[in-house]
C-alpha cells in the first residue's frame, strides 16, 4: 500500500472496510461503561463529599 492508499484509509477511518476502526464496538463499550457507573452512583447525595449542591451551606 502506497502513501495514497494510506491517506485514503486515514481520511475515512469509520466504516465496514477491513482496516476501518470498529466504531460500533467503541460505542457499545462506552454504553456499557456508562451504565456500570450509573448503576453504582450513590443515592440521595450519599458519599458525594466535595460536591457543591448550591445550597450555600459552606
Amino acid at each position: 500500500m502506497g502513501i495514497e492508499g494510506i491517506a485514503d484509509e486515514i481520511e475515512m477511518p469509520f466504516g465496514l472496510d477491513k482496516f476501518d476502526l470498529p466504531l460500533e464496538r467503541y460505542c457499545e463499550d462506552l454504553r456499557e461503561e456508562v451504565e456500570y457507573m450509573v448503576e453504582r452512583l450513590p443515592e440521595g447525595g450519599e458519599g458525594m463529599y466535595g460536591v457543591d449542591d448550591g445550597a450555600g451551606d459552606d
